[in-house]
């Protein structure tokens, strides 16, 4: 079996092949800028890992499957120059394709290759159900999964996080402003799943963001969200009004509510 670093290589010289020349500047740009938040959700993943106490087995597939979980979007980009999934194709279902077609996931072991799969493919889902008996996910393709997803929610608050001084725009193609639709918010308030159709404005994509903390699947991911201050940094940038402090209000409540019972529930 391969080990992590070969894994690693073959995902460089994979990736090196979409890179364009010195005359396409937009693809080198978009296909190193997911390159590198791959190997941050992949360090985000781990992280995770051992904070849940994972064994070196686990860990290994969590940071393979984390690595590998946007392999998608390189096609994506090159074919389509959008990472866009309505405007293009799931990235998610290309991604699982494209590791069957190369046959990277031939060397794990049988196990092993169905978990790597099933994160990849469903990573993005807009709420993950992890139904073992319904969809024939294995309780360790469930956990992988949910930490994947845990850690790209968190690179992706950090990145949009440094973009909320106007650069926002460039990666959303929502229209800037003041304006928040309430049709967002009431969703954020109802536990469901904003879907990116819905989004109108930039501070309906934060209003969307808040709402992840919902769909946060561990202590230890929580935790980062918190030291991080990211519900608070995106907090800051939207306008006072009943509805908003709403929103974040029951947010911070689920957040600290889940932080506390852990901790009280600690030996440590």
């Amino acid at each position: 079996m391969c080990t992590t670093d070969e894994f690693r290589r073959w995902f460089d010289r994979y990736v090196d092949g979409f890179l364009g020349g010195a005359g396409d500047p937009d693809l080198r740009y978009h296909i190193e800028l997911k390159r590198d938040h791959s190997f941050r959700v992949c360090e985000i993943a781990k992280q995770i890992g051992r904070g849940l106490g994972l064994l070196p087995d686990a860990l290994f597939i969590v940071e393979i499957a984390s690595l590998f979980h946007d392999i998608g979007r390189f096609y994506q980009y090159q074919r389509y120059r959008t990472f866009s999934d309505p405007d293009s194709e799931d990235h998610a279902k290309l991604g699982e394709e494209i590791l069957k077609k190369q046959g990277i996931a031939d060397r794990l072991d049988k196990e092993d290759r169905s978990v790597l799969l099933q994160a990849v493919r469903d990573h993005n889902m807009p709420r993950y159900p992890g139904d073992t008996v319904h969809r024939n996910i294995s309780k360790k393709g469930a956990l992988v999964t949910r930490i994947v997803r845990d850690a790209d929610k968190i690179d992706i608050y950090e990145i949009t996080c440094n973009l909320y001084d106007g650069k926002l725009q460039a990666i959303t193609g929502l229209t800037p402003g003041n304006g928040i639709s309430e049709r967002v918010c009431r969703e954020v308030l109802a536990g469901k799943t904003v879907m990116w159709k819905t989004l109108v404005t930039e501070n309906d994509f934060k209003i969307m963001q808040l709402g992840w903390a919902l769909d946060i699947n561990f202590v230890p991911s929580l935790e980062c969200i918190r030291k991080k201050g990211y519900l608070r940094r995106i907090r800051e940038t939207l306008p006072s009004n009943p509805l908003v402090d709403e929103v974040y209000g029951i947010v911070e409540f689920s957040v600290c509510s889940r932080l506390k019972v852990h901790s009280s529930s600690d030996p440590r």
